[in-house]
Order: C-alpha cells, then sequence, then structure tokens
C-alpha cells in the first residue's frame, strides 16, 4: 500500500494487517512496521517533497525524485519527461518559463495535454501532471509576449469593418477593449476631408474630377478634340466648350489701355525694332498718324500723311508685332504695332 492510499479518518487496517480495537499486540507492531515501510517508500518517491525550486539553463530529464519540484528556467530549454507509467498517477511539477520558452516533452509516444508537446511562453508557468498514461498541464500565465505573438500569427490581406484590435481604454483606469475596424475608421476620418464620396464613381481615362461641395468630388467626363475647359454661365462648374463657340471678344471688351492681352501702336526711338522681339514699356509711347489735307473725301487720294507721339510711357512688356528698323540708325523715331505679353 503507498502512503499516498491512506485515508484520513476509519482506518482499521493497514494493507490488511487489523488494527481495530482489542487485536493482539503483535498485529499493531505488524501495522507500524508497515507503515514505516510505506513512509520509507513516500519519501524515495518525492511523496512529502514541497515545491523546492531547481534552477535549470540546458535540456533535462526529469526524474520520479524531482515529484513537487518548481523548476526554474532561465534559458530556451526541453523538459523530457518520464515515462508515465513510471511516473505514476498523481506525480506533478511545476515549470516557470523564466526569460524564454520551455518545451515539455513527453516520452516516446506519449502525449500531454492530446499533443506530443507542449511549449510554456516565456514569463508564463504551469503545473504538470501525470494521469499514469499521459501528461496533463494547467497554465499560469503570469505574462504574455504579445509582441511575439503578434508577429507569429498569419497576416490578413484585406481587414474589414467587422474585424478588430485591442484597445487599452486610458479613460477607463486601462483595462483592454475590442475596437472594430469600421470604429477606427471613424474616428480617423472624423474632422478630416474625405472622399468618401468618390466611392461608385465610375472614372475613365480623360475624366476630371472637381468638388459639387464642400468634402463631395464628382466627375466631369473628357471633352472631344480641340476643346477647352471653362467656367459655366452660372460660375459653379466647369466645362467644356469648342473653341468656335467662346466669344473672346467678350473678354477683350473687358480689358483696360495698356493691359496684358491689349495692343497699342506706339513709338520707340531706338534700332532693333524687330517683330517677335520684346521691349520694355518704358520704351514705348503712344503714337499715330495725321493728314495734312484737312477732311477728303472718300476713295479719293489726298495729301500727305504726318506721325506724332505723346502721352506717358507704357508699363509692363511689350511684343513687337511689327517691323521698323529702317538704315538702323538710332536717332530714327519707329512706330509700329506692340502687344503687352506681362
Amino acid at each position: 500500500m503507498s502512503v499516498i492510499d491512506y485515508a484520513a479518518s476509519g482506518n482499521t487496517s493497514v494493507s490488511g494487517i487489523s488494527i481495530a480495537t482489542g487485536m493482539a499486540p503483535s498485529s499493531v507492531d505488524n501495522a507500524m512496521r508497515k507503515i514505516i515501510d510505506d513512509i520509507g517508500e513516500g519519501l524515495a518517491n518525492g511523496y512529502f517533497a514541497t515545491a523546492l525550486p531547481a534552477t535549470k539553463s540546458a535540456n533535462y530529464t526529469v526524474l520520479t525524485t524531482d515529484r513537487g519540484k518548481l523548476f526554474n528556467c532561465t534559458s530556451a530549454l526541453t523538459l523530457a519527461l518520464p515515462a508515465a507509467a513510471t511516473a505514476a498517477a498523481g506525480f506533478m511539477f511545476w515549470v516557470k518559463a523564466n526569460g524564454a520558452s520551455v518545451i515539455l516533452d513527453p516520452n516516446a509516444a506519449e502525449l500531454i495535454d492530446g499533443a506530443a508537446t507542449v511549449t510554456i511562453a516565456s514569463g508564463s508557468s504551469a503545473f504538470v501532471v501525470c494521469t499514469g498514461t499521459a501528461w496533463v498541464t494547467a497554465f499560469v500565465a503570469t505574462s504574455y509576449d504579445w509582441a511575439a505573438a503578434v508577429v507569429a500569427a498569419s497576416a490578413k490581406a484585406t481587414p474589414i469593418d467587422a474585424d478588430s484590435i485591442g484597445l487599452v481604454d486610458s479613460a477607463a483606469a486601462n483595462v483592454l477593449k475590442e475596437v472594430t475596424i469600421a470604429q477606427l475608421k471613424t474616428v480617423i476620418l472624423a474632422g478630416t476631408p474625405t472622399l468618401s464620396t468618390i466611392e461608385g464613381l465610375s472614372l475613365v481615362a480623360g475624366d476630371t474630377l472637381y468638388a459639387t461641395a464642400a468634402d463631395t468630388i464628382t466627375r466631369l467626363a473628357k471633352g472631344t478634340a480641340a476643346q477647352v475647359l471653362t467656367m459655366n454661365a452660372g460660375a459653379t462648374a466647369p466645362e467644356w466648350q469648342s473653341v468656335t463657340s467662346i466669344d473672346y471678344g467678350a473678354g477683350n471688351a473687358a480689358l483696360a489701355y495698356g493691359d496684358v492681352g491689349t495692343y497699342v501702336l506706339g513709338y520707340v526711338g531706338a534700332t532693333g525694332i524687330t517683330e517677335g522681339n520684346t521691349t520694355a514699356g518704358s520704351n514705348v509711347e503712344p503714337a499715330g498718324f495725321t493728314d495734312t489735307a484737312g477732311t477728303v473725301a472718300d476713295d479719293v487720294a489726298f495729301g500727305t500723311l504726318a506721325a506724332s507721339k505723346g502721352g506717358a510711357a507704357l508699363s509692363g512688356t511689350w511684343r513687337i508685332m511689327g517691323r521698323s528698323n529702317l538704315q538702323g540708325i538710332a536717332s530714327r523715331g519707329r512706330i509700329t504695332l506692340f502687344l503687352r505679353v506681362a
């Protein structure tokens, strides 16, 4: 009889030796001898062992005399377990993975928690018990390597709104909360311009996007060849127009004298008056021609034309649109057409 099979009360025999009231002294002597023998066996098998720590830094084979010990494993290692039949049901010990993971490897084809091996993550502990034919564990996770777990997890290529991640809630004593991807999108996009209204638009090559309201995008289909992009009559949206339908005259009528895009017949007292060149407006004065013959009838040849110039010099930059470079003499006054370009 093993000492671990002793009952707490109601004993009237020890391994078949009667110790009932009134029994002969020899029976009591034999019972005491048996008890002492069972205690010795228990001591040899570690039945009375306390959880004394045993530090391990390399692979180790657990012995039947290690019953009740606490293995403090300070590096990555494997604990090889004895045969379950040898350890016997009730054999147990503790394991602490103190700095690295620890592998529990049963003997031969025996199993632990239904698997060939069990890994105790760094920072965790486990209580290991033999059933007589296999091994089971009860984990006590004192800490968890979240970073390692995340890195080891499989990736999801396209998260959806229903997916979730963990969040430490600073407004609720830093407890762990679940947050969905949909909730994250709402928070991240709140208060920032969004192009979410682009969703559903069927875009093709050449399309132009423009805003129809605050943070709202729509598409303008591409125009045809030679069309130009202009603003619509209500000045609310762009539109394509053919060049022939644009009233350039209306635009020119809005230009003031001397503005960019206007022309002037001007006088310059310098050489180099060559078409296509540009000159400063400070070199140009408005000019014109008069006839000495006075008023004449239509289609009748008349007197002599005289050139005149005057007024303030122009500003900006002007392109020379005609040619008046006679003899290249600087003192000659020259009159031609100028276009303001800047």
